[in-house]
This record gives structure tokens, C-alpha cells and sequence, in this order.
């Protein structure tokens, strides 16, 4: 019985381990991402919840549970250092996270340290998943509610739907892609055969009733106290205009770099396997239009884009597994020295024109 305990419980411990070396080597390698062009706003609205500020940054504030907790942090350390401990927390959160979506789907626990190996060694996260930004709270919240759709799911409970919901309204008050799990919910119900139309209404009714209030709620709280809201940060960045396809296809490949290759790989061998696994593929299908949500930003950035990583994540995890072990562990290394060197040996403006050609 013990020994099956420790098999069982063998690939979490190195996810832990190896989650945690990665902070270190992300640390150094990336430093240079760490401050952004938006972390003196983070900071300024940080230390308007501390009474340090007259101002906050309005368009930081339309997201404001980010700068709240990240307020409560900073009563011990500084603004800065309380970001990055917030980010920290959600980095772990979100490993373990992706870790058991596939363990949930596929009930490999091989399969699911490779995805989340794959998550926490790609580009967006090592660039910005610790930067004195709110990327990595965001990316939680989407992958919360993903595994909690999954349970629902599998076993129906109107607990689990509202809950659901209330998570996604609460993801997007901490960072607007927080709400990306929603849409994963509402696709998965409305394409399943398992529910009759009566109670796919009731369920994606009260999941949005969730969803919605609580950003209602802030949003007039926000607006009555300063008379701005989301609306207004959306419209002004629509100003700039959105990214050529080729922006964004750069944009995409900057996501996994080599690690598309087994994406395509794991893709493959979903598409073979769709007669065998039925119900999965169902759920790779309503996880489709997530992988492109963030094409509705008005600019395209990897770690804008990551938000719909999921599936990549879940198909990429497939594609990593071989017959031979040795083949597995020189696809993870490669995946992971390509993700290091090639953004630290050109940077990204030239990684970028690379991808170009």
C-alpha cells in the first residue's frame, strides 16, 4: 500500500521540485523582464491602497483585487517585492493546476508533469510570470476554472457551476484574463449531449448571474468614485489598432517556440484517438475558442495570448509522450533549453525576426 502511495505520489514531487529550481534560473536569465513599462502603475495603485499615493492608476484600478492583496503584502515589504510574492503564490497554484486538468483528462500523472513542465518553462511565463506585473493571477483563474468545469463535468453540481461563475467574476477583477475559463463552461455545456437544453439554460444562466456580479458591483463602485471603467481603458487602447496577422503569428510562436512541435505532435495523435475518446475530444473541442480569446485584446502579445494556453498545454502534454523514456526526457530538455537560450541569445525583437523567416 505505501509503496503504491509513493508511485502515486512520485510525479507531484517532482513537480515541485522542478517548479521551484525553475524560479531561480527564471530570476537570472530573465531579469531583464522583471521591471515592466506598467509596474510604476502597479506600484502607484499599490500605494493609493496604502494612503501613500493621492492617485491611483485608473486603468490598473477597473482590476482592482490584484492591487488589494498585492496591498496587504506590502504592509510587510515593499510594493515591488509584494507583486512578485503574489505572483509566486499564483505561479505554484497555477503549475499544480495544470498538473491535474490532465491528470483529470487523461489519468496520467507522467503526462500531466510533462504539460505542466511545459507551462512553467514557456516563454511567457519565464518573461513574465514573476515580473512586477498581474499576468500570473490571471492565468490562475482561467486554469481554475477549467479544472473546476472538468469536475462539473464529469459529476454535474449546481454548487460547482456557481462556484464556477464566481470564480471567473473574481479572475477578471484580479487581471481581465481571469475570465477565460468562462468561455471553456459555456462552450462544453452547450456542445455536450449530456444535458437537456432546459438545464444547459439553467446552467450557463446562473454561472453568468456569478460571473457578472461581482464585477458589476465593482464596476460601479469604481465608476461612482471616479467616473472610469473597463469600457473606457478598452476604448482607448482600440485606438492603437490591432496586430497584423503576421504580428500575431509571432506572436504565438514566441508562446512555445520548439514546443509547438509536439503540440502538433500531441494534435496528431488527439485527431487518431477522437473515435476511442469520445467525451475527451468533446472537451478538447470546447476548449477551441479559448485558444484564440485573446485575439480580442487590442494588441497581441505572447503573454496576452497565453491566457488560451490551455489546450496547448493539454495537447502538448500528449504529444510528449514516447515509447522510449529517453525520447521523452530529450524532448522535455529540448523544449526547455530552446525556451531559455533562444529569447536570452537574440532577445525578443530578434527572436521575433527569426520567427519571421
Amino acid at each position: 500500500m505505501n509503496l503504491k502511495m509513493n508511485a502515486k505520489n512520485k510525479y507531484f514531487s517532482i513537480l515541485v521540485l522542478l517548479s521551484a529550481l525553475n524560479v531561480p534560473a527564471a530570476l537570472y536569465f530573465f531579469s531583464e523582464y522583471i521591471e515592466r513599462g506598467d509596474t510604476l502603475s502597479y506600484v502607484q495603485t499599490i500605494k493609493y491602497f496604502l494612503g501613500e499615493s493621492e492617485a491611483p492608476a485608473l486603468p490598473i484600478l477597473v482590476k482592482p483585487l490584484s492591487m488589494v492583496t498585492a496591498s496587504v503584502l506590502a504592509l510587510l515589504v515593499s510594493p515591488r517585492t509584494a507583486l512578485f510574492l503574489q505572483n509566486l503564490i499564483f505561479y505554484f497554484a497555477s503549475s499544480i493546476l495544470v498538473f491535474k486538468i490532465i491528470e483529470r483528462l487523461y489519468f496520467n500523472k507522467k503526462q500531466a508533469l510533462y504539460g505542466a513542465c511545459l507551462f512553467f518553462t514557456s516563454f511567457p511565463v519565464l518573461s513574465n510570470g514573476l515580473s512586477f506585473l498581474t499576468d500570473m493571477t490571471g492565468w490562475f483563474f482561467g486554469l481554475l476554472v477549467i479544472y473546476l468545469t472538468l469536475n462539473f463535468y464529469f459529476k454535474p453540481s449546481l454548487n460547482l457551476a456557481l462556484l464556477g461563475g464566481f470564480f471567473s467574476g473574481i479572475g477578471f477583477l484580479f487581471k481581465e484574463s481571469g475570465v477565460a475559463g468562462a468561455l471553456f463552461f459555456i462552450f462544453l455545456i452547450l456542445i455536450s449531449g449530456k444535458f437537456l437544453w432546459r438545464e444547459k439554460i439553467k446552467y450557463i444562466f446562473l454561472f453568468s448571474v456569478f460571473l457578472i456580479l461581482p464585477i458589476l458591483i465593482s464596476s460601479l463602485l469604481i465608476y461612482n468614485a471616479f467616473h472610469y471603467s473597463y469600457l473606457d481603458w478598452y476604448r482607448q487602447n482600440l485606438a492603437s489598432g490591432f496586430n497584423n496577422f503576421f504580428e500575431i503569428s509571432e506572436q504565438f510562436l514566441a508562446m512555445f517556440l520548439l514546443g509547438w512541435i509536439f503540440i502538433a505532435r500531441g494534435t496528431w495523435k488527439a485527431w487518431k484517438e477522437r473515435g476511442e475518446a469520445r467525451e475527451r475530444s468533446l472537451i478538447l473541442l470546447a476548449l477551441i475558442p479559448l485558444a484564440f480569446l485573446g485575439l480580442l485584446w487590442p494588441y497581441s502579445a505572447s503573454r496576452i495570448l497565453f491566457l488560451g494556453a490551455a489546450p496547448f498545454l493539454i495537447l502538448g502534454s500528449r504529444g510528449l509522450l514516447f515509447r522510449e523514456k529517453k525520447k521523452e526526457i530529450i524532448s522535455i530538455l529540448l523544449i526547455v533549453f530552446s525556451n531559455y537560450a533562444l529569447p536570452n541569445l537574440f532577445g525578443i525583437r530578434g527572436l521575433n525576426l527569426i520567427i519571421k523567416f
